[in-house]
């Protein structure tokens, strides 16, 4: 299987760096263009951000549609989980990017990256952290027959 790497996209959301604080878990589910033909359906999984010192109390991050057939229909997303500038990296389908980027943008003017503090490493769906431009896409398999974008560090 191929990936992607970071840079595909903008902007993005994923699980969390660090620990503590209070947290801008994923939530609301935020319908973007349908989909692009022959992407399977997918649920829209949620996945908890866990926010450092610093934390931002913005509200909740709204899930994007994470299904795919394959690697091609996946972007990466970079989502902002605290006043640090921290990152977390989160595949998605293709189709909500541009849906994604706008709620990322509202989400930075509401959490501007300006609290003083060095930003942590970006941390990909795969609980490994390393600069934002290693990270890599992936269409996986998540069990019965359905595939969901996610992202990782090589």
């Amino acid at each position: 299987m191929g990936a992607g790497t970071a840079g595909t996209s903008s902007a993005g959301a994923g699980p969390g760096a660090g620990g503590g604080a209070t947290d801008a878990s994923m939530g609301q589910d935020v319908s973007g263009s349908g989909g692009a033909p022959g992407d399977a359906s997918v649920g829209k999984d949620a996945v908890a951000i866990d926010a450092r010192a610093g934390a931002c109390d913005a509200g909740t991050f709204p899930t994007f549609d994470k299904a795919c057939t394959d690697t091609p229909n996946c972007v990466i997303g970079l989502h902002q989980i605290d006043c640090c500038g921290t990152l977390v990296a989160i595949g998605l389908n293709h189709a909500f990017l541009d849906a994604f980027n706008k709620a990322e943008a509202e989400w930075r003017q509401a959490c501007p990256s300006a609290c003083g503090c060095a930003p942590g490493p970006t941390r990909a769906e795969d609980g490994k952290v390393g600069p934002s431009q290693n990270v890599r896409v992936q269409c996986d398999s998540i069990g019965n027959g359905m595939r969901a974008c996610t992202t990782s560090f090589p």
